[in-house]
């Protein structure tokens, strides 16, 4: 369910693309509350997920990552997702931990299926499809954390660009959780945008 490393006795959850083709929040709320509780046993309060990016590039290499291609089942799993991962009380009590929306916006559509290639969306596409679940994440879940994305949309990197971060995050959404870095996002903006 959540990308990253499995610790030793943890429950194996099924990948996002199963639990996606059950069509069942109810299901991915209740895998989220225990994904909380075990990282909570171990020490940890923060978890890199749930991705909430659609899966339109079938070339692409981290389908299995993603729930569905459907922006309104992917807002519903990212509700039920980051409920089940952070509760509704605040501060968050010591069964659940701070969920991340990821990757904020359009990763799911790199071009030629390249990992973090540019995305090819205009804003109709990105606020009608791809803002859709971390639009439900913020102003419905609450999320505490939203991850930037690696892509560049109109020759702009995701992790340094001021309209998704700023204008459509912050002031047309009203986050104020944290907002953090991809793998190595900072770094890539010179080894790979060459900005």
């Amino acid at each position: 369910g959540v990308h990253g490393f499995m610790q030793k006795g943890a429950t194996s959850f099924p990948s996002a693309v199963a639990l996606g083709a059950t069509w069942d929040p109810a299901l991915v709320h209740e895998v989220f509350r225990v994904v909380a509780r075990e990282a909570r046993s171990r020490g940890s309060n923060w978890i890199l997920g749930p991705n909430l990016d659609l899966s339109r590039e079938p070339r692409w290499g981290r389908t299995d990552e993603m729930y569905s291609e459907d922006p309104y089942l992917v807002s519903r799993f990212a509700v039920a997702a980051i409920t089940g991962l952070q509760g509704n009380a605040r501060p968050f009590d010591e069964f659940h931990v701070i969920a991340t929306a990821k990757h904020f916006a359009a990763h799911g559509q790199p071009e030629a299926g390249a990992n973090g290639g540019p995305a090819p969306v205009g804003e109709r596409t990105l606020r009608t499809e791809y803002f859709v679940p971390f639009e439900a994440a913020i102003k419905t879940a609450k999320v505490g954390s939203v991850m930037a994305a690696y892509n560049e949309i109109d020759g702009v990197p995701g992790h340094i660009n001021p309209w998704l971060l700023q204008q459509v995050l912050r002031q047309e959404w009203g986050f104020d959780g944290v907002v953090i870095s991809d793998g190595m996002g900072v770094e890539r903006l010179e080894s790979v945008h060459r900005v």
